[in-house]
């Protein structure tokens, strides 16, 4: 679950793996195991797809926020 709030956050592999002290490859294979899991292809459809089960909260983008 950690590995995919960094995601959303848009952190790459390589920035989780130092932040939660695993190998970049733990952190690509959770990440390619939640996107089987849900059935998609890319990091930003896991991410978005996460949002919308509830998963983890949604993102708000800074820039377009009032």
């Amino acid at each position: 679950m950690r590995v995919l709030e960094f995601l959303a956050r848009g952190l790459r592999a390589k920035q989780i793996a130092h932040e939660l002290g695993l190998s970049v490859r733990t952190v690509e294979s959770h990440k390619y195991a939640m996107m089987q899991e849900l059935g998609v292809h890319g990091t930003i459809e896991l991410v978005r797809k996460a949002e919308a089960l509830g998963v983890i909260s949604p993102r708000i983008d800074r820039r377009t926020a009032r």
